[in-house]
């Protein structure tokens, strides 16, 4: 018998532009798509990874415990590899919603640069050749190709510093998206990881597992305003067009 799906909420996202936030503000806000884990399990069982070599397992387990609401996330779909497409086939949900988060891409290029631990300026990342994606494209092309993707699909955007400013109109928006009633919460905003490693798993197990963030101890700075304002200008049509369409 095939494993039942209810709805499966896909969070499709550019790396560093607010993933786990993303990922983290759904299972805090709307319960049934926080999976309960044993003490010993990883936190990243919380959601199924559709880029990963392993999807169909991690998003089996999760429905395999009785949870009908599936969360995936996935950097990959559109690009390189059709597992979102595949994960719609496998578990057939009733209901299907993807969630594009997207923040001031200064700070997601500035992020971008810290993960992939680059050692050059900031905004010269822009003009490399991409080695995330696989593509013939540089790592500007592909950051804006990626958002016009989605804003031709039927994906729902929401913007993260609005998000962080005010949790409950985003809580509110998300909620019909879902099908879902937002938790009766004092604070929406599910608590930050301090720690990376093994000690921040630790922690984060034994504080209600509130982040999945990917902590990041290398860190960039700008060269001076002007270079965060030139990258922040060079995309400043695309950032107005996703402003335009999001939902909070």
């Amino acid at each position: 018998m095939p494993l039942k799906v209810k709805t499966c909420a896909f969070v499709v996202s550019h790396p560093r532009s607010g993933t786990h936030l993303m990922l983290d503000f759904v299972r805090r806000n709307f319960r049934n798509f926080n999976p309960p884990l044993m003490p010993w399990e990883s936190s990243a069982k919380l959601f199924a990874d559709a880029d990963g070599p392993h999807w169909r397992q991690s998003a089996s387990r999760i429905v395999e415990t009785g949870h009908a609401h599936l969360l995936v996330k996935t950097h990959r779909a559109g690009f390189t590899n059709q597992n979102d497409v595949e994960l719609r086939r496998v578990f057939n949900p009733e209901h299907v919603v993807y969630l594009y988060p997207f923040r001031k891409f200064s700070e997601t290029v500035r992020s971008f640069a810290e993960f992939l631990q680059y050692d050059e300026p900031i905004s010269r990342l822009l003009d490399e050749p991409d080695a995330f994606f696989g593509r013939s494209a540089t790592v500007g092309d592909c950051l804006r190709e990626h958002a016009q993707s989605w804003l031709e699909r039927p994906a729902h955007f929401l913007d993260c510093d609005r998000l962080l400013g005010d949790p409950e109109t985003a809580s509110a928006r998300l909620a019909p998206l879902l099908n879902e009633t937002p938790a009766p919460l004092k604070r929406r905003l599910p608590g930050k990881k301090i720690y990376q490693g093994k000690l921040g798993e630790l922690m984060e197990r034994l504080t209600g597992r509130q982040s999945t963030e990917v902590v990041i101890p290398y860190q960039l700075r700008w060269q001076d305003k002007a270079e965060q304002d030139a990258v922040d200008s060079r995309f400043a049509d695309l950032y107005a067009e996703l402003s335009t369409r999001r939902v909070n």
